[in-house]
């Protein structure tokens, strides 16, 4: 599976697992599809996680990824980057196989 992940992204995310990771177990992040908007796209979402049957685990940039089989193609290719502006903070999810723009307005992060 190719999923590139920002320096910023990873930073933060070392972060996370550091202050909420649980102890005695290898802290990973599970990301994948939670549904779609109108227009269908797909929504992503991200949480900490331990790892299940059927789950990819991968390591990028340090940190521990899990993603379940039915999140697999929708993640091929995707970016994940991290913003810490005022207006926007948070994680983004870029994920080439839902579509280049969202005919709904939504975001897919």
């Amino acid at each position: 599976m190719q999923l590139t992940v920002s320096p910023p992204a990873a930073e933060a995310l070392k972060q996370v697992i550091q202050e909420h990771g649980t102890l005695g177990s290898p802290a990973a992040v599970r990301i994948g599809v939670q549904g779609a908007c109108g227009c269908g796209n797909a929504h992503f979402g991200m949480m900490l996680d331990e790892k299940k049957d059927g789950d990819t685990l991968v390591e990028i940039e340090g940190v521990n990824f899990l993603v379940d089989q039915d999140s697999v193609a929708a993640l091929e290719g995707a970016e994940l980057d991290y913003s810490d502006e005022l207006v926007g903070r948070g994680f983004r999810i870029n994920a080439a196989a839902s579509g280049s723009g969202c005919g709904c307005g939504g975001h897919h992060s």
